[in-house]
């Protein structure tokens, strides 16, 4: 019987000296003393912005054809047979057959209500939509990709962007001036505080920076003599960076 309590005391103490010791552990993990992994005190954080600009040497064109009929046959075969006609003449100006895909396909039907009385007559006609995107790779055959569209039936024109395949130039460009932005920023905000910046203690470049599109307008059905004056003018790229700094006494 005393050598049961012997060994009941004994596991009793054991368990005790496991919670003090765990708790000892717990202590220092959380000690307001202990340093926190990837983090310096004295650092400052700021933003940079940089841009650059270039040329677009690329032009994405929007051109379709809609028509309408009561029959939705009708209107399909005059629709597949526009845009057909639309395709075959851009092709015939030099531009690939692949650089022409098919971007959009709609199809609704319109009820038809009496002018005077705003009552539906129980007629309807049908429309359909159908639109290719052009990659125009010389951008001084974008207003003759409009003209010829246009001219071969096209009466739909959604819109003109322009870009720049190669961005890798003025990205260099643009990412250098953020760079010099971040510092700036850095060494004015620090002397504010009566502070220097020290070393570099973390950069990181803002994902979704991107050339901004210059969009072009509307347009619709109409026979084009000469062909359309079309600007590329200037495309700029704007990149942002997140810098972080030691923060030093002068």
């Amino acid at each position: 019987m005393l050598r049961v309590k012997m060994m009941v005391t004994a596991v009793i103490a054991v368990l005790a000296l496991a919670l003090v010791s765990g708790a000892e552990i717990q202590a220092q993990d959380v000690t307001p003393d202990a340093p926190v992994s990837g983090i310096t005190r004295n650092t400052i954080m700021v933003s940079g912005v940089g841009t650059a600009s270039g040329e677009p040497d690329v032009a994405y064109v929007e051109i379709g054809v809609e028509t309408v009929d009561p029959n939705l046959s009708e209107a399909f075969d005059s629709a597949n047979a526009q845009i057909t006609a639309v395709i075959d003449a851009i092709v015939g100006m030099g531009i690939a057959r692949e650089d022409i895909q098919t971007t959009y396909l709609n199809v609704y039907q319109e009820d038809i209500y009496d002018p005077n009385t705003g009552v539906n007559t129980g007629e309807f006609r049908f429309h359909v939509q159908n639109f290719v995107r052009v990659t125009v790779r010389n951008i001084e055959q974008v207003g003759e990709v409009v003209t010829t569209g246009v001219n071969a039936g096209a009466n739909r024109v959604n819109g003109l962007t322009f870009g720049i395949l190669d961005q890798t130039a003025i990205a260099s460009e643009a990412r250098i001036d953020a760079v010099a932005d971040a510092r700036q920023r850095a060494q004015e905000l620090a002397a504010a505080f009566g502070m220097q910046i020290g070393e570099l203690v973390y950069v990181e470049e803002i994902v979704g920076s991107n050339v901004y599109p210059v969009a072009y307008g509307r347009g619709g059905g109409m026979d084009i003599a000469q062909s359309v004056p079309v600007e590329g003018g200037q495309l700029q790229l704007s990149i942002q960076i997140e810098a972080v700094f030691e923060l030093v006494n002068p």
